[in-house]
């Protein structure tokens, strides 16, 4: 199988796609809404991810880029929501996606649901302590 991850471009075909992907999922408003709003604003690109198997849209995510003022250390990737369709779970396609942010050779911070904390760390993602949510960070 043909698998690939490409930048999603904001589109009505997108924002059909995912209403369809958001039937089968547990949170099926969170990202579609956030879609909504950057196609009222008019936006050509977005932060959003997909995973295809051949031209099916499988999973998606969204990676945001972090920079905190003045502060070179500061500069990291967070990921925001990772989602696979439940019939493609547990074929390795998570560690794809996640294979293909690691290429941006930049730290990775996410806050994960806490029954995929194994998944994070199976993937070298160490708890961050002191946080009142969960996060896991990921250095290069």
């Amino acid at each position: 199988m043909n698998t690939f991850v490409k930048k999603l471009t904001i589109n009505y075909k997108t924002l059909e796609e995912f209403q369809l992907f958001n039937k089968k999922t547990s949170d099926p408003l969170a990202i579609t809404e956030e879609l909504k709003h950057d196609l009222i604003e008019n936006s050509l690109s977005s932060s959003f991810f997909g995973l295809y198997e051949e031209d099916k849209l499988v999973g998606r995510m969204q990676l945001n880029h972090s920079v905190e003022q003045h502060s070179a250390e500061n500069d990291y990737l967070e990921l925001c929501k990772v989602e696979i369709l439940p019939e493609y779970q547990k074929l390795g396609l998570g560690k794809k996606f996640i294979s293909f942010v690691k290429q941006f050779n930049k730290p990775i911070k996410t806050y994960p649901l806490n029954e995929t904390n194994s998944f994070w760390e199976k993937l070298q993602f160490q708890p961050v302590k002191g946080e009142t949510n969960t996060s896991y960070v990921w250095i290069p």
